[in-house]
């Protein structure tokens, strides 16, 4: 049976030495990250394109995930920064990576972040490089008919009437 010293010895160890240790990882980096791999999906939110020919001579990894999932596919997806998206496909960038981002809990890929966030260009991109997707890409844009209310004549009004 431990003694209660005992006990005490190891909680004193636990929060003087390891509790500080953890304190030295980064927040997002994943056990795989190198400091070029985070720094390549940062520059991927930033749009330079330059940049990221350069991370990538570097060998930086076209794939790198943070902990998140967030790739620097979806970072410059969501950002709409289309010349770093073609840039990233013609590399190779995994299409169809899911990220854990902000209020997707389920995941979200590049393709879906780029579609809600109206960028056309990258959405037609990442279909031309085989991202899943349901419907045509012309239809995301196609004006919604809500059910409102209905008219004299019981047909439902556009929302922008």
């Amino acid at each position: 049976m431990m003694s209660v010293k005992s006990v005490c010895g190891f909680f004193q160890w636990f929060f003087l030495v390891a509790v500080p240790l953890c304190c030295l990882v980064p927040p997002f980096a994943d056990a795989g990250d190198s400091d070029i791999d985070a720094a390549f999906i940062k520059a991927a939110f930033s749009g330079d394109v330059q940049e990221m020919k350069s991370f990538l001579a570097k060998g930086a990894d076209v794939n790198a995930k943070r902990v998140d999932g967030i790739t620097a596919l979806i970072g410059a997806s969501l950002a709409g920064h289309e010349e770093v998206v073609a840039l990233l496909l013609a590399k190779g960038a995994e299409v169809d990576a899911r990220a854990n981002y902000f209020g997707y809990p389920a995941g979200v890929t590049a393709y879906e972040l780029a579609a809600k966030k109206g960028h056309r260009g990258i959405v037609k991109l990442l279909v031309r490089a085989g991202a899943s997707h349901e419907g045509s890409v012309e239809e995301l844009y196609k004006p919604k008919v809500v059910a409102a209310p209905a008219g004299p004549d019981d047909t439902p009004r556009s929302k922008r009437d």
